[in-house]
């Protein structure tokens, strides 16, 4: 995921929202954990990626690999990307920050296997 993330910000380095420079990538199609599975979900929060929800995020939700779905942003446009129709900016919990950081390398490491 750090890779595909570095080259995409390369290629796109400054923001698409502001046009400053950008910090990171935004998926444009979010990945929608709520509807991961219960017994995969606690696993991913453990930090544990099973072949399971790797193929499951791959059946049900193929757009969370997809450099095309990828925007860059600055920081502050990411925060107000994530808090857009909410009225306010969204503050991360530390369970949430987890959950990405997990999700990033489970995108890492299943990019890797793709040869990607």
């Amino acid at each position: 995921w750090r890779r595909i993330t570095r080259t995409h910000l390369q290629a796109n380095p400054f923001c698409a929202d502001c046009g400053k420079p950008a910090e990171l990538t935004h998926h444009v199609k979010p990945i929608n954990w709520d509807a991961l599975p219960d017994d995969l979900l606690q696993g991913v929060r453990k930090g544990r990626w099973s072949a399971t929800t790797l193929n499951w995020l791959g059946v049900h939700q193929p757009h969370a690999l997809d450099t095309d779905n990828l925007q860059s942003l600055c920081f502050a446009c990411h925060e107000v990307a994530h808090s857009r129709g909410r009225g306010t900016r969204k503050t991360e919990t530390g369970a949430e920050r987890d959950l990405r950081w997990a999700a990033d390398a489970l995108m890492e490491r299943s990019l890797a296997a793709l040869g990607v």
